[in-house]
């Protein structure tokens, strides 16, 4: 409810309401999250975005240019391939 007020606000103020009320507080969350999964310099972790709207825009915009290195993956394969391509790029 309180969302839905949110967007008619600023979709009645010619603003983008949707974007205000859904799309930027859902990618915080999304970065709070993978904020729990790597805390300091020392740790290491992966996210996995599990919807194709992450990879286009507006939500694809909505990242900062560190997330701009991922993979797009439409299988159970495929994920297990790039997670193994992420963590051998962490070995010495």
């Amino acid at each position: 409810f309180e969302n839905d007020l949110i967007k008619k606000y600023f979709d009645e103020n010619n603003e983008p309401g949707f974007a205000y009320a859904y799309e930027n507080p859902g990618i915080n969350k999304i970065q709070q999250c993978v904020g729990r999964v790597i805390r300091s310099q020392n740790e290491r972790g992966a996210a996995l975005l599990i919807d194709t709207r992450y990879g286009r825009s507006p939500y694809k915009d909505l990242f900062r240019g560190y997330w701009s290195n991922f993979d797009i993956v439409e299988n159970e394969k495929d994920i297990k391939i790039s997670l193994e391509k992420f963590w051998k790029g962490f070995e010495a």
